[in-house]
């Protein structure tokens, strides 16, 4: 704000921040700027199949969710020594006294890493797990250590595709927040058609606001990545980004509402007619 700039291109993504929902500290820096008149311009994350939510549900009374009726592992695959990161939260936010624990074990059921972090009333509702593992199954679970009633889960997987997905309310901090214009990808060479990219996070948000807002193109030339192609939101969000600086260097004197307002206007209109929660406007 202090420099002065009109558009701001964030390539980044936040996990167990919020609960997809707009809230939280990330997502109040972006408000704070569209409120002193920038435009935030935001990928809106690759994590449609690396990410899940339910209400926790547990059929057979033993503290394990079942991401189906009675299945209580969501399975991972390494072909070889990968990382592995899984996050866990839960809609108890910003503080909770609703104690879930996130656990991960191998194909044999042995448990290898898991994050068991008290919630007793002063402590955010996350869990996260971080583990360098030889290929191989691995299998992530979710205990309820207690809780009152059952609280919707949300697991997020950085690198390895989940087993049980959930490409709806996928969408990273600060993709959510009210103050920021939203980027879904779609390839170059489909972007006035569509589909788009089967990684590229969906809205809505939890509280029910229609997100992405602009579909753009990823799968580019570019000087870092060269002709083998920049791929994702981090590729498409920074073409809205510059369009936007185009169409503003032409009409200056347009506010960040006005100008997200003529980008939207001039989209094509790709999957359900009008502003959807998979391409946006």
């Amino acid at each position: 704000i202090s420099e002065g700039v009109d558009i701001i291109n964030h390539s980044v993504g936040w996990v167990n921040t919020n609960f997809t929902d707009g809230a939280g500290v990330i997502c109040g820096i972006t408000d704070n700027a569209r409120a002193n008149g920038i435009l935030w311009v935001n990928a809106a994350g690759n994590s449609a199949k690396m990410h899940y939510q339910d209400f926790f549900l547990d059929t057979d009374g033993d503290d394990w969710h079942e991401f189906t009726p009675g299945d209580e592992t969501n399975d991972i695959q390494l072909t070889s020594l990968a990382y592995i990161y899984v996050f866990l939260t839960w809609n108890s936010w910003p503080i909770t006294d609703q104690d879930y624990d996130l656990y991960l074990f191998d194909d044999a059921l042995n448990l290898v890493a898991w994050s068991d972090d008290w919630q007793t009333g002063t402590q955010e509702p996350t869990e996260a797990i971080y583990y360098i593992a030889p290929a191989d199954t691995y299998k992530i679970a979710v205990a309820k250590y207690s809780a009152t009633g059952d609280q919707k889960v949300k697991i997020f997987t950085f690198y390895q595709d989940l087993e049980y997905q959930t490409a709806a309310h996928s969408l990273m901090a600060p993709a959510d927040a009210t103050g920021v214009m939203t980027a879904v990808a779609i390839d170059q060479a489909n972007w006035t058609t569509g589909p788009q990219e089967s990684f590229s996070s969906q809205g809505p948000t939890n509280d029910g606001r229609t997100k992405p807002d602009i579909s753009a193109p990823d799968g580019v030339s570019s000087f870092t990545y060269g002709t083998r192609g920049f791929f994702g939101t981090s590729a498409s969000s920074p073409h809205v980004a510059g369009a936007a600086a185009l169409v503003l260097s032409a009409m200056p004197g347009l506010s960040p509402d006005e100008l997200q307002a003529y980008l939207e206007g001039w989209a094509v209109d790709m999957g359900d007619a009008g502003k959807d929660s998979i391409y946006g406007s």
